[in-house]
């Protein structure tokens, strides 16, 4: 049989602590893109109803707050275009929301820690389709 050599397992220890860190991080982002999945989806919804009746009407503007209300959005911006243009003409539908985050800062004072804090972050789907920092 063959003897461990100096140190492994320390190494394993280090090795369990950052997948166990890994997860835990990963973890608390899942939610926040879950709910930008979504927002996406639902702008991609409103988009093809706005594409049909020609803009975004006050009720369907109402519905879509209250759908992104549902899902744990704050503060919600929604520009659309809300007067009926022509077949052809270009709409827009943006919205802006905060969403809660938890943000890992690794620290290290009086040995290694990891910090997990709260902030909301602000955030803007668009028609470019990218997760974007609203600024």
């Amino acid at each position: 049989m063959r003897k461990k050599s100096k140190g492994s397992f320390t190494k394993e220890l280090l090795v369990s602590i950052i997948f166990i860190s890994i997860f835990v991080i990963g973890i608390n982002y899942l939610p926040p893109l879950t709910q930008y999945i979504n927002v996406l989806d639902m702008q991609r919804g409103y988009k093809m109803e706005m594409m049909k009746e020609g803009y975004l009407s006050y009720d369907s503007r109402q519905k879509l707050k209250n759908e992104l209300v549902n899902i744990g959005c704050e503060n919600i911006s929604i520009v659309a275009t809300d007067s009926k243009v022509k077949w052809g003409q270009d709409i827009k539908l943006i919205i802006e929301y905060d969403t809660k985050i938890k943000e890992a800062k690794v620290e290290d004072n009086n040995g290694f820690s990891i910090k997990i804090a709260d902030k909301v972050k602000r955030i803007r789907v668009d028609d470019k389709k990218t997760i974007s920092t609203a600024t």
